[in-house]
């Protein structure tokens, strides 16, 4: 998904396109892969595209979701879907759905925020901030996104987790994060696969230069509430010379090798000087995601397994491998293993050096089990599904992305 605000003879704005891309034509290198847009009233700017977390895709058919939030209100995020068709050409978009949150004021969008001996710095308020993460979970979709109001006289950080954005959206939880009196602004914020929240910013004041820290929540703390945050790095300078743009490059990604692992890039000063930013690359996990926290832990290894083109109603001769790990710190007891879509499990013979995963498994602590899956097309096109394993580890079910061909 893509999205552009367009302006006509480079003045007057015209309104904002909203757009879908040819996946499979553009992963297999078809010069073909086309782009389909919508474009929404003038009155209407800046959506932000949905961007995915985790191993498993949206269903087959499931639109493109765009969100907004500064259209005149301040209580409401505006968001749209665009259902495409490339086999027709055509790209269906709904009218705006209107959330309403909390109401918050805008912080300034340039030449605001305070910082110690520099130039007052953008906080681009009026924009929601890269990115609006979606994760597909075995029942229901969650989002998460933020933008910075103003709080108390300064900056802060609101942010928002959506239930299901792609249909019956609803409010799940939101807060404000203004701890103190620092600004907190240009954030982003992730999801894992435990639905852990994560959420990095910058942070400055007249008294300190700009720092990069980042706070999060586990599913147990209390509704629209954060914990107490952590430094990344506390800048050495400020930015000064008249420059006033500030890390509006910076992202917080979920790593797709274990899904637990955050990644935050951003920018920071090492010394006060003008056009001499330098990037501060981070990482951090919570430890009840990665099994530091106790109890059993999952981990599959891969985390997605793609076919070729197979004529229909054919099995496929390779039959893929999926290796899961415990690495918790008590036993894993798995419950049941299933597939959807045009996939099944092939049976594995148990060896010296082999578990199979089968239901009513129990794994040990740092043992592992394998399954292999197979694909027979029940028609021509992209077949997609799903192995999904469900256990007593958090986070449970896991599942493994499965895409094939029919020919």
């Amino acid at each position: 998904m893509a999205s552009y605000d367009i302006f006509v003879d480079f003045s007057s704005y015209g309104g904002a396109a909203l757009c879908g891309l040819d996946r499979s034509k553009m992963l297999a290198g078809n010069s073909s892969a086309a782009q389909l847009c919508q474009m929404t009233s003038a009155s209407e700017f800046s959506y932000l595209p949905s961007d995915m977390d985790g191993p498993t895709p949206p269903a087959d058919g499931t639109p493109g979701v765009f969100i907004n939030h500064d259209n005149g209100t301040n209580n409401q995020l505006f968001l749209r879907t665009l259902a495409l068709d490339f086999a027709s050409g055509t790209a269906t978009l709904s009218n705006p759905t209107k959330i309403t949150v909390s109401t918050f004021s805008n912080a300034c969008h340039s030449s605001c925020v305070p910082e110690l001996s520099g130039t007052a710095l953008d906080a681009l308020g009026d924009l929601q901030m890269y990115r609006f993460a979606v994760r597909h979970f075995a029942d229901h979709d969650r989002a998460v996104l933020n933008n910075t109001v103003v709080n108390g006289g300064k900056g802060a950080v609101r942010w928002y987790e959506l239930y299901d954005p792609a249909g019956a959206v609803t409010l799940n939880q939101q807060g404000t994060y203004a701890p103190d009196s620092t600004w907190r602004w240009m954030a982003s914020a992730a999801e894992d696969k435990n639905a852990d929240i994560a959420i990095g910013y910058s942070a400055s004041s007249s008294s300190i230069h700009p720092a990069n820290r980042f706070a999060g929540r586990v599913p147990t703390d209390p509704l629209g509430s954060l914990e107490s945050e952590l430094s990344i790095i506390e800048g050495g300078g400020s930015q000064n010379g008249g420059l006033s743009r500030w890390g509006d490059y910076s992202a917080l990604q979920v790593d797709p090798a274990d899904d637990c692992t955050f990644w935050y890039v951003a920018q920071y000063e090492a010394v006060t000087g003008s056009f001499n930013w330098h990037t501060r690359i981070a990482s951090w996990a919570f430890p009840e995601c990665t099994g530091g926290g106790g109890g059993p832990a999952v981990n599959l290894n891969p985390t997605s397994l793609k076919w070729g083109k197979i004529a229909v109603g054919t099995t496929a001769a390779g039959k893929k491998k999926v290796i899961l790990t415990n690495t918790g710190s008590s036993d894993l007891h798995i419950s049941n293993i299933a597939t959807t879509g045009d996939f099944a499990l092939f049976p594995v013979k148990q060896t010296k050096k082999i578990t199979p995963c089968v239901n009513g498994s129990v794994v040990a602590a740092g043992a592992t089990c394998e399954i292999k899956v197979s694909f027979t097309p029940t028609q021509t096109g992209t077949r997609t599904g799903a192995v999904n394993f469900t256990d007593d580890a958090s986070g449970s079910p896991q599942s493994v992305s499965l895409t094939g061909t029919g020919k």
